[in-house]
C-alpha cells in the first residue's frame, strides 16, 4: 500500500492488525467502491461465502486480497478460495504470507 490509499481492511481490530500498520496518508474505508485497495477476512468458508456477493463493489481497485488461515487449520484453504473465486467472473494471481498463521491471496477482475 502506497501513501494516499483508500484501504478497506477486515473489521475485527484483531484480524486488521495482522497486517500492520498503515503507510502515512493511507485511510481507511468501510465502503466497497471507494477502496483502491481491499483485505477481506476469510477464516472459513462461511465467511467467504459471504464475502462473493461484495466483489463487484470492489472491481475497480487496484488490489483486493482475501486474508485466510494457513494450513489445514479451518475448512478454507487456498484451494478451495481458488476454485469459489474462479466460480465468478475473478480469478486468483498471488499468495503471500502475512504471519506463521495466515496467508492473503490476491483477486483480480477477469476481462
Amino acid at each position: 500500500m502506497k501513501p494516499g490509499t483508500a484501504v478497506l481492511l477486515p473489521t475485527d481490530p484483531a484480524r486488521a492488525a495482522l497486517l500492520g500498520p498503515l503507510p502515512e496518508g493511507a485511510s481507511l474505508t468501510d465502503a466497497s467502491g471507494t477502496a483502491e485497495v481491499a483485505v477481506l477476512d476469510a477464516p472459513d468458508m462461511a465467511a467467504l461465502e459471504a464475502l462473493v456477493p461484495r466483489l463487484s463493489g470492489l472491481a475497480g481497485a487496484r488490489a483486493v486480497w482475501i486474508l485466510h488461515p494457513k494450513g489445514r487449520t479451518s475448512d478454507i484453504t487456498r484451494d478451495t478460495i481458488r476454485e469459489r473465486i474462479e466460480r465468478e467472473p475473478w480469478t486468483t494471481v498471488a499468495i503471500i504470507a502475512v504471519d506463521d498463521a495466515h496467508s492473503a491471496l490476491r483477486i483480480k477482475p477477469v476481462g
